[in-house]
Formats: C-alpha cells, sequence, structure tokens
C-alpha cells in the first residue's frame, strides 16, 4: 500500500475536523455500525464497540486509498470494465491520489475529495463520497441512544441519501440489463418493478461493517427473443445481470455487472 506523509491537524476533538450528522435510525428496516452493531443484535452497544466504529469512520476517512470495485458490461459484443478508483481532491483530475494530509479542509458540507471512475458514456460509474453519521437508536438528543458511527448515509438507492452525507454506489447498465450495488448505514427497503430483483444484507469489507443493497434490473423480465438471467449476493456485493438473444449472435447478448471487495489504505 502507498505512504502516506504524515502530518498534524486541529480538529473538533472528536477525531475529524467536524462533527457528525447525527440520526435516529430507530424506525428503519436496516441500521448498522462499522464495527457491526445491528439493528437485530440484543442489548446496548458496549462503549469499546462505539469507540471501535468511530476508529474505523477514522480509519476510512482519513486513510481510504481507493476503492477495491469492479463493474464492467458487455455492448455490441464489446466488453468494457473500470474498476478500483482512488480517493482524489476535487480540484484535481482524477485518478490522482489525495493523501491524508490534503482531506484537513474537508466537511460535511464541503467534502473535497471522493473517489469516482465513469465509462461507457456513462454506463459504468463506481462513486464513493464520505460522510460521518453519529447513528442513534432513539431520539438524538439523549447520546444513550447512541450505537456507533459509519462514513455512509440512510440511502439503500443510488444517489445517496437526504438524511446525511456519504454514498457509495457502482453502476453497471447494459442495453436491457443493469447491475447496482449500494452501501449504506441505515435504511428502509426500497420497492422494486416486477422485473428487477434486489438482495439486502449486512456486510463486513475490510473489516468494516455496512448494510449493501444489490439490484439486478431486468432480471425477471420475459422476452420472446432471448432470454434474462442473473446471479446475485448481497452478503459479498456481488450482481450481475445477462440477456442471451435467441438469434445465437453474440452482438445481440447484453450483460452488466458490479461487486465491490473493501478499501485500500495508505500506511505510514
Amino acid at each position: 500500500m502507498p505512504t502516506a506523509t504524515s502530518f498534524t491537524a486541529l480538529g473538533r476533538g472528536n477525531g475529524f475536523s467536524f462533527c457528525p450528522v447525527s440520526v435516529d435510525v430507530s424506525s428503519k428496516d436496516f441500521w448498522i455500525t462499522m464495527s457491526g452493531r445491528k439493528k437485530t443484535d440484543a442489548g446496548t452497544p458496549t462503549a469499546a464497540e462505539i469507540n471501535e466504529s468511530k476508529a474505523k469512520a477514522m480509519k476510512v476517512w482519513w486513510n481510504a486509498y481507493q476503492v477495491t470495485a469492479q463493474t464492467s458490461n458487455l455492448l455490441g459484443g464489446v466488453t468494457t470494465t473500470q474498476s478500483n478508483p482512488v480517493f482524489s481532491l476535487s480540484s484535481t483530475a482524477a485518478g490522482v491520489p489525495a493523501e491524508p494530509k490534503d482531506r484537513v479542509c474537508s466537511t460535511l458540507g464541503s467534502n473535497t475529495f471522493s473517489a469516482r471512475i465513469t465509462a461507457s458514456s456513462g454506463r459504468l460509474d463506481i462513486h464513493a463520497g464520505l460522510g460521518l453519521t453519529a447513528l442513534y437508536n432513539g431520539s438524538t438528543s439523549d447520546i444513550n441512544n447512541l450505537v456507533g458511527y459509519s462514513v455512509f448515509s440512510g440511502a439503500l438507492t443510488v444517489g445517496g441519501g437526504t438524511d446525511s452525507p456519504g454514498l457509495f454506489d457502482i453502476k453497471a447498465r447494459s442495453d436491457v440489463a443493469e447491475a447496482n450495488i449500494t452501501l449504506g448505514a441505515f435504511g428502509d427497503t426500497p420497492t422494486v418493478d416486477s422485473d428487477d430483483e434486489q438482495s439486502i444484507a449486512y456486510t463486513n469489507k475490510s473489516d468494516c461493517y455496512f448494510i449493501c443493497r444489490a439490484l439486478a434490473k431486468s432480471a425477471n423480465k420475459s422476452s420472446t427473443i432471448g432470454t434474462f438471467s442473473h446471479s446475485i449476493n448481497a452478503t459479498n456485493c456481488t450482481v450481475s445481470c445477462s440477456f442471451t438473444a435467441n438469434s445465437g449472435d453474440p452482438d445481440d447478448d447484453f450483460e452488466a455487472s458490479s461487486s465491490f471487495s473493501g478499501f485500500d489504505f495508505y500506511t505510514y
């Protein structure tokens, strides 16, 4: 892994240069902190679990070098693949790494760095924009309801949420098939069309816990000119969807796939 330049910065006394957005997640279908405390767990989290979730949020915010993810499609007989975007400053070209020291001026209202790569006329896209959410299992005015932290928000749909900043989307689209992955910290089960198939699961990647929603669009669609098929595993953060034409001509086939493996980190 790349070696970062050591630095010292003044913060808010919480490991960041800003305060988190506090969200009451008690009514959500799913929630999980980065230490793995989740909605279905009995009892209340220990102080050690809460501190562990903050430490993991700090590790990703400050030290994540790149996203280990891949998106690809088959279109017109040609397969295109994009993978592993690095976190870059918005003021520089994509692909130029933003070292931890370059992130000091980022805030929730003005995040100056993200990881993004796109291709195939926008049909392929990997986008990770980090935030900081304090999850409360009840009123956010009662510190005893705090269960932990995450760098992602509550959206389980493409595009991020409005409750707090922090989004992670992987999109792959061909003409008739689509394979998407969204990571979040909390959320409700999205409604999907009958032609589509989704799976939602808690996942552990790079020793950090998230909710993964995998969506295969057109997975269940019927057609007289070909066959749709799909593979979906939200726990592993993988999804694919394909269309095989009855014509036997490979140019008439379409595929889309997305996967997420974790993060690579800077060392010091």
